[in-house]
């Protein structure tokens, strides 16, 4: 490159030198000074090069990634290839519409008529449309009523009951008070633990009267967190009083009544 760049600058010089009268002493001159210059200019493009590859290895096979990527199809092209897509696809992947409702109907007519379940197909039919309108016909006010205030009331019941029998036996934690004995009576006959029933009751009417979804989804969850309370409270229970496996086995409720 240095050579080819001093030939041209000579050429150069040497036109421009007799073009203007000059020293054929002074075109040697410079034709070196321009084959210099053009030398450097060279070099610096080649570092230039290499520090940017050295740095950014993706800017410097950038063009090498443009050229392989794939040209745009044309329109046509591009119908060509949709044709062969569809051609691809076999008769066994289309669905046949009229055929599947006409099958799904002759199998609905199977079977003698009392047998297949159509009082549950029609519960469950029932429930959904009440769903999707957003209540129930004729009696809707009535179970607002009863899965509302009703529900509340139980619990309040619920808890003022056991809080009469416990009375100092009370206690917040999974471990029985020092001075605790063990309740059986009153509210203790039909549920073990009455607190907790009704707190889940209250909570759950709570959410019925003001139609609020995030309180009934943390009523379950508090369901869930009161189970496992109570799992590791009634083995402390069965550990502090041996007679306490035998209620359990007498009063089968533990977070809602039984009435066995």
């Amino acid at each position: 490159a240095a050579a080819s760049a001093q030939t041209i600058c000579f050429q150069c010089a040497l036109q421009f030198a007799r073009a203007n009268c000059f020293d054929t002493r002074c075109v040697v001159v410079l034709a070196e000074d321009m084959r210099r210059g053009i030398v450097l200019l060279l070099s610096a493009v080649a570092a230039y090069r290499s520090i940017i590859a050295f740095v950014n290895p993706a800017r410097s096979t950038q063009r090498w990634v443009a050229a392989a990527r794939p040209r745009e199809r044309t329109g046509a092209e591009q119908s060509l290839r949709r044709s062969a897509l569809v051609r691809a696809v076999s008769d066994d992947d289309i669905i046949d519409v009229g055929a599947t409702v006409q099958q799904v109907v002759e199998n609905a007519q199977e079977g003698e008529v009392g047998t297949r379940g159509e009082i549950l197909f029609a519960t469950q039919a029932a429930i959904v449309l009440c769903v999707v309108g957003g209540g129930v016909p004729i009696v809707g006010n009535f179970l607002n009523f009863v899965a509302g205030p009703l529900v509340m009331l139980s619990g309040a019941a619920l808890i003022a009951s056991a809080v009469y029998e416990l009375r100092g036996s009370l206690s917040p934690w999974v471990v029985p008070a020092k001075s605790a004995t063990l309740k059986t009576g009153g509210i203790f006959e039909y549920v073990r633990h009455p607190i907790y029933a009704g707190l889940l009751l209250l909570c759950f009417g709570l959410g019925v009267v003001t139609s609020s979804a995030p309180r009934l989804i943390l009523t379950a969850i508090l369901w869930y967190v009161l189970d496992q309370k109570v799992t590791v409270e009634e083995k402390n229970l069965a550990q502090r009083y041996p007679e306490y496996p035998a209620y359990m086995e007498k009063v089968t409720g533990k977070l809602l009544p039984s009435f066995d």
